[in-house]
């Protein structure tokens, strides 16, 4: 078996060597320091196994050699200087209570001294509930006390580890709410996680519930006392109405047939003056969950007491989610009431932006229930028959909102619901608007898309294919079903976080099938998007089969992904070249090739804020690239970031070549760390 390529250098430097000069001694520390990355404390624990000292042992050692006249890195920052030196030892502490790794707490304690323990190690232990290393340090002697945090307070709460909370207390106390209000959410994590005990302590101890957050421990089925810590904080006397509407709409949902009637006595007795509105959210959760007994309940207590509510809401709710024998009961409890407009709730206060279903035909289709809509469908065929004969209680002003718009239609076609979009072509005359082809292609519904071309002359427009290379799911593939329909298509992701997917790739058939027989054309968002996306695939389709124009955006976005034969392939082919922006996205994900590549071959340039853009991620060679390449770059600026950002190989790289003229010179090292942490606080 052939040798790595390291281990020939190894023993071809060695045999250069003079033979009476090497020893075990003198040798392996070279060897060591060629075979081994220059690593910082922090991540030699991340990579050990656990108990594992061996490569600490290493970085130590190595740091223990490191002089001023050293290269910067790790070893020597460590082997030099004192602020590392501290930050060091909390960044180790940290790593290695994470891990919660005993035999690493004990070494790092051996071989460092004086330090404090930083707040960031008390937040660590409190997150993961790492009692025993709080109550190991606090023991040791050698280090320089303790940083104690209030936001520790809180990670333990969380969390659930309520002996930690209570060792951190009398050390920490009770914070005050003024400020940035850290460690005051105590008693809102005990009220959340309906753990009784935890919150009288907690209240005893001066902490308030404030949040009214109610958990998934609220309402557990199968669990006693299932609502203790909602009973106790309003058995006090407080007057929260949040609380109440909270509490009600989580009892609503898991039918809570118990708990409701109690919460409902003190609901109506409440001071707020908006509480009649609210009483609609618990009307929707119910008719949303499918509870009828819960709805039946709420609807008679409330018209016992006289307060004003909207049956419409549940309603709504049931049709979005599929109840269809919520929707029966309600229809068939309500249609006869001339008093009572079922579907009113959603003719206007519903209306978000100008494609949102307007009728409970339109929400049920927009989400795939055929049931429902057939439901409906007969409910309205009945009442028009009854219209005609002189027969019908339901007035005038109540059959519109009864039936369906475009809307859904052009909703269904967007969400892929073909067999709705099938139904309601032969069953109801409203039609659709070239947005339910244009949104079918958006979110991948191809069938949807050529169902649409074949039966329908609406058509679609040039928004097509604009946004079927543009528009990206949070899911590998588009959603058919309706527990996920919502977000089909609705919730762009954001680019930053965008990784190719199924999603995406598929896109190109719809644009290929949109090219070959229903072509409207596109601008130049269709390629601008398709680069954004990363989808370069068809970026170069496009180029090849239409005559879609683009703008530098491709290029640009070609350098934030790096794909250097893209832009190789784009300078060739297109003249609409790239901007500043493009050098500046290959610098803020450290595409060092592309970096160079634009640098030799374009003339756009950068900004000054390039080179602050590699100091904020740390990476070290693109900023030593741009310091030896690029003039006028603000090394004062990226100077502050890598401090900001604990970059302190990159810090101390840009301190040595500070210029004259810069605000920071003359400053030491260490006034500068001081100050960017201040300057970190106060932003």
């Amino acid at each position: 078996m052939e040798s790595p390529l390291q281990l020939k250098l190894v023993v071809l430097v060695l045999t250069k060597l003079s033979g009476g000069a090497l020893s075990v001694d003198n040798t392996a520390p070279i060897v060591s320091d060629f075979l081994v990355a220059d690593l910082s404390l922090a991540r030699a624990i991340e990579l050990s196994h656990a108990g594992s000292l061996a490569l600490l042992e290493f970085v130590w050692a190595r740091s223990r050699r490191a002089t001023e006249s050293s290269p910067w890195g790790a070893a020597k920052l460590l082997g030099t200087r004192d602020f590392y030196y501290r930050r060091e030892f909390s960044l180790a502490l940290v790593q290695t209570v994470r891990r919660a790794d005993i035999n690493i707490v004990q070494w790092l304690l051996r071989h460092f001294t004086a330090c404090p323990v930083d707040s960031d190690v008390v937040e660590e232990a409190a997150r993961g509930g790492h009692l025993w290393a709080l109550q190991l340090l606090e023991t040791d002697k050698s280090h320089a006390g303790f940083t104690w945090s209030n936001k520790s307070l809180d990670y333990a709460a969380e969390g659930g580890h309520w002996d930690v909370v209570r060792w951190l207390h009398p050390r920490v106390g009770t914070p005050p709410r003024e400020g940035f209000g850290y460690g005051t959410n105590v008693a809102d994590y005990a009220f959340t996680q309906n753990n009784l005990m935890q919150l009288k302590w907690a209240v005893a101890k001066g902490f308030e519930v404030q949040k009214c957050e109610i958990g998934d421990e609220c309402g557990a089925v199968g669990r006693e006392d299932t609502w203790a810590t909602v009973r106790f904080v309003l058995e006090q006397g407080k007057e929260l109405m949040w609380m109440l509407t909270r509490a009600g709409i989580k009892a609503a949902q898991v039918g809570d047939l118990e708990f409701i009637p109690w919460l409902m006595d003190r609901y109506v007795t409440g001071p707020d003056s908006e509480r009649e509105r609210r009483l609609d959210y618990l009307l929707d959760a119910a008719g949303g969950s499918g509870h009828i007994s819960v709805l039946e309940y709420l609807l008679v207590h409330l018209n016992k007491v006289g307060f004003q509510h909207d049956p419409s809401a549940a309603m709504y709710a049931a049709a979005k989610n599929g109840k269809v024998e919520v929707v029966k009961w309600l229809v068939e409890r309500y249609l006869s009431d001339a008093s009572v407009d079922l579907f009113r709730g959603i003719r206007a206060s519903r209306v978000i932006k100008r494609k949102s279903p307007t009728t409970v035909m339109d929400i049920a289709a927009s989400h795939g229930h055929l049931e429902v809509l057939k439901f409906l469908h007969r409910v309205d065929a009945t009442q028009r028959k009854l219209r005609k004969r002189g027969d019908s209680t339901s007035p005038p002003s109540h059959e519109s909102y009864r039936r369906c718009t475009t809307n859904a239609m052009d909703a269904a076609a967007s969400h892929g619901h073909l067999e709705v979009v099938k139904w309601l072509h032969v069953h109801w005359r409203e039609g659709c608007t070239t947005f339910a082809m244009d949104n079918a292609a958006a979110n991948g519904h191809l069938d949807v898309v050529q169902w649409l071309h074949e039966n329908r002359s609406e058509g679609c427009t040039t928004n097509a294919v604009d946004q079927a290379t543009s528009r990206y799911c949070r899911m590998s593939s588009c959603c058919r079903n309706s527990s996920h329909a919502s977000s089909c298509g609705n919730r762009l992701k954001d680019r930053k976080e965008y990784e190719p997917n199924a999603f995406v790739k598929g896109q190109l058939s719809i644009v290929k099938w949109l090219h070959a027989n229903h072509w409207e054309g596109c601008t130049a968002k269709a390629m601008d998007g398709a680069a954004a996306n990363g989808n370069f695939e068809m970026v170069k389709w496009l180029h090849e089969n239409t005559k879609a124009e683009c703008t530098h955006t491709v290029m640009d976005e070609a350098a934030r992904y790096g794909r250097l034969d893209v832009l190789k392939w784009l300078h060739a082919n297109r003249s609409e070249g790239c901007s500043p922006a493009a050098m500046e996205n290959a610098v803020g994900e450290g595409h060092l090739e592309v970096l160079k590549w634009l640098h030799a071959n374009r003339s756009e340039g950068c900004t000054h804020e390039t080179l602050n853009g590699a100091a904020k991620k740390g990476y070290f060679k693109v900023c030593q690239w741009l310091f030896e390449h690029r003039e006028g770059l603000g090394i004062t600026l990226a100077l502050d970031s890598a401090l900001r950002e604990n970059h302190l190989e990159l810090a101390c790289y840009l301190y040595e070549r500070m210029p004259v003229n810069s605000i920071r010179y003359g400053k030491s090292f260490d006034d500068m760390l001081e100050l960017s942490r201040l300057e970190l606080y106060l932003i």
